[in-house]
């Protein structure tokens, strides 16, 4: 793992997995709040969540999220890759492209079991 002077954590996919990241913080987006009194239509049910690693230097990882109510079982799914203080590189130390780095960041995030905090941190009552 290292800072460059911009701020940016360089890490291996394996070293980023090995971190326990931690729920910081989440919320609603504010178009939830003009929904309010509309009744008979479906609701957008959307916000953005913070995990953090324990462990200094810390690794920060946000992105946005939705509520799928329209399913048999809703269902919460990232909506836009993270934003994110990491930047992964290759077995040999190299930078990988922005893009690259991004994608396999979400592939990582989809794999967290991050759905029940987010739920418990913006007063849901069901996953």
């Amino acid at each position: 793992m290292r800072v460059s002077g911009e701020g940016l954590i360089r890490l291996d996919l394996d070293e980023l997995l090995s971190l326990p990241l931690q729920h910081c913080f989440s919320g609603l987006d504010d178009s939830c709040a003009d929904l309010i009194g509309s009744c008979g239509r479906v609701a957008t049910i959307s916000g953005y969540t913070e995990w953090v690693s324990a462990a200094g230097p810390s690794v920060s990882l946000g992105w946005d999220w939705q509520l799928d109510v329209m399913l048999d079982t809703p269902r919460w799914h990232r909506t836009n890759p993270p934003r994110t203080n990491v930047l992964l590189v290759d077995s040999k130390g190299r930078d990988l492209r922005w893009e690259q780095s991004l994608d396999r960041l979400s592939t990582v995030v989809d794999s967290l079991p991050w759905a029940s905090a987010v739920a418990q941190s913006v007063g849901a009552t069901a996953v």
